[in-house]
């Protein structure tokens, strides 16, 4: 089972957001933990991505993550965007 590490940035961005969408967002991301058997969960590479990142889509947030290979497989949790224009561009 994958360990969680959440970055600085990410842990400040999910903390400006409102509940109840906070909730949900962290459930969503503890689910990340059975990976990589997430069937239900909205999950997608990012597209000509060099870390091979990839966004959990929570509404309208996404949540940008990558898998750290090794003991113990650990995934990062990058960053917590709500999701415009401009969620991807320069990441």
């Amino acid at each position: 089972m994958p360990e969680l590490e959440w970055k600085r940035k990410a842990d400040k961005q999910l903390s400006q957001i409102p509940e109840p969408y906070r909730s949900t967002i962290r459930d969503r991301i503890r689910e990340l933990r059975n990976w990589p058997d997430v069937e239900h969960l909205v999950i997608e590479k990012l597209t000509d991505d060099k870390e091979q990142r990839r966004k959990l889509v929570v509404g309208n947030y996404r949540v940008l993550w990558k898998v750290v290979k090794g003991q113990p497989v650990v995934i990062e949790i990058l960053e917590v965007l709500r999701r415009t224009s401009k969620t991807y561009s320069k990441r």
